[in-house]
């Protein structure tokens, strides 16, 4: 479930959305935004920003981009970029790849991850 910021968040992505395609006729965008709020309430945010940003862009596969994707093809390319992030983060994991751990231009192997992690338990 999102919390408020990133409920904010997921609104202006939506708008960017709603405006990057035209609409089929006259659309209360209020209500077409709790629709698509709805429709994603359970995923993560930085999935649903990913999923927006791959149809503005054009990548979703099989989208004719003539107009605005419904919510459950939205919802179905969430789950996608869900999927592929969790693949991504169990790969990373299990091949001890360099995981970011912070924005800084600092990169922690997983071994120092890990290391840090235990060292914050322990304090």
């Amino acid at each position: 479930m999102m919390d408020k910021d990133e409920l904010k968040a997921a609104t202006e992505a939506l708008a960017n959305l709603f405006n990057s395609f035209q609409q089929a006729g006259p659309v209360d965008v209020d209500g077409q935004a709790k629709a698509y709020l709805w429709a994603a309430r359970e995923y993560e945010l930085q999935d649903l920003v990913q999923a927006v940003t791959r149809f503005i862009h054009g990548d979703v596969p099989g989208f004719n981009g003539a107009f605005c994707p419904s919510t459950a093809q939205l919802c179905s390319e969430i789950r996608e970029r869900q999927k592929m992030r969790e693949l991504k983060a169990k790969n990373d994991a299990r091949s001890g790849k360099v995981i970011p751990m912070r924005p800084a231009n600092h990169w922690l192997t997983k071994y120092e991850a890990d290391k840090a992690k235990d060292g914050e338990r322990s304090a």
